[in-house]
Order: structure tokens, then sequence, then C-alpha cells
């Protein structure tokens, strides 16, 4: 189903839907980039970042970024 043919006014649920992918894509980022600058002095990022496990940078930055949209939510 194509969101623009519902029958019901989405637009309030899609601006806060892209507001949260917004949000999302600009946490991401700056804890990205927080963590690959940590990993390049050879620091212990996660638990900044209260990440418990992820074997890679990528899921590792994924889990924290989650976990604090979580509790802004």
């Amino acid at each position: 189903m194509i969101l623009g043919n519902s029958s019901f006014d989405s637009s309030g649920t899609e601006r806060m839907l892209s507001g949260w992918r917004i949000t999302f894509v600009g946490v991401f980022l700056l804890v990205f980039c927080v963590a690959v600058v940590a990993q390049l002095f050879g620091l212990d990022w996660r638990s900044w970042f209260s990440v418990t496990s992820g074997k890679s940078l990528w899921r590792s930055v994924d889990g924290a970024v989650y976990t604090l949209m979580a509790h802004i939510s």
C-alpha cells in the first residue's frame, strides 16, 4: 500500500516518521564518528554508549543508537 493513496490523513504520521529518521541518521553519524576516532586511539568507546555486545563497529554503533533512541521516546 502506498501511503499517498491511503484513505486516512497520514501527513502527521509521515512528518513524525521523517523527524525520527532524521534524528536517527544524525545520531548515527555522530556516534559513528566518535567511535571511529576512539577506535583509532585504542579507547574503549563501547562502554561510553552502554554497548555490551557487537562484533563489528557498525553493529555496535547501531546498537548504541537504538539504545539512545529508546531512551528518547
